[in-house]
């Protein structure tokens, strides 16, 4: 199968048979099943062959938690008021986790995500203390946000434009951001009390304790809800849009970074749907 430069390769049937062969060997076989029995087998006979996924995790949890119920005193530990008091703790350690893992998909890490999530709270206590800053809670909260995403956009460039490895990135990051806070709370052992008798203040201590009312929760859930899926409509008709005009084709790409500044490509467009063998998504237009 030949092709001369700028053409697409063409072959036999063969040639095409056996290149769908190839990728469709690539896709783990539980995806191609049509019943919930294909799909037990496929998983089965792919933990014979080594690859457990996520079954070894399962099993360690499981093992965990029985542990836990035969030590802890009267056996409370599976009590479904200890189950919904441990969820409530590790929310945060589940949202870090969440950012964490786009880093890791990436190929890279932070290890400063725990201490720039306590800048964040720090910054927001401090602004809503009396006396003091005296901060709405939404203007401090907005506050901490956009520290912390200036945060990242720093560490992020470092990284991206300057091509320092993240772990030596993060690490100078974990270290700087535990010296100011040690610096800002007054010492290693250092707080920020919040008053409830103040109004201002008692919010943000909800936020915290996770004291919402169920109709707040709602509330913020359906907020956020409704973002994520604007978001995502938005970024979809943008591609329908390009793809329409002839910006967005199979057959093409870009050559980044040449074309990608010469080219006004919206950013939420980018996507990585249809990469090339660079990982780069296809974008343009047929040549």
């Amino acid at each position: 199968m030949t092709a001369d430069a700028g053409e697409i390769p063409t072959g036999t049937a063969d040639d095409l048979t056996a290149a769908d062969a190839a990728a469709t060997a690539d896709v783990p076989p539980e995806l191609l099943a049509h019943s919930l029995r294909q799909y037990l087998r496929a998983w089965w006979v792919q933990v014979r062959t080594g690859n457990s996924g996520v079954l070894p995790v399962v099993l360690a949890m499981v093992l965990v938690a029985i542990v836990f119920e035969i030590v802890t005193p009267e056996h409370a530990f599976l009590r479904p008021s200890n189950l919904v008091y441990i969820f409530g703790l590790s929310t945060v350690y589940m949202v870090l986790a969440m950012a964490e893992t786009l880093v890791l998909l990436l190929g890279e890490i932070d290890l400063s995500v725990g201490a720039v999530a306590m800048m964040g709270g720090v910054i927001a206590f401090k602004l809503v203390q009396q006396p003091g800053p005296d901060w709405p809670w939404w203007a401090a909260v907005l506050a901490a946000l956009v520290g912390c995403g200036i945060i990242g956009a720093l560490q992020g460039t470092l990284t991206a434009r300057l091509k320092i490895p993240s772990f030596v990135v993060t690490l100078g990051g974990f270290l700087l951001f535990s010296g100011i806070l040690v610096v800002v709370l007054g010492g290693a052992d250092g707080n920020v009390d919040l008053s409830s008798s103040s109004a201002n203040q008692r919010v943000i201590y909800n936020m915290v304790q996770g004291l919402l009312t169920p109709v707040v929760g709602w509330i913020v859930l359906a907020v956020v809800v409704v973002a994520a899926g604007a978001a995502l409509w938005l970024r979809a008709g943008a591609r329908l849009s390009l793809r329409s005009s002839g910006w967005c084709t199979p057959a093409s790409r870009l050559h980044y970074p040449q074309d990608w500044k010469t080219k006004s490509i919206p950013w939420w467009t980018i996507s990585a749907d249809t990469p090339d063998r660079m990982g780069w998504p296809l974008f343009g237009s047929e040549e």
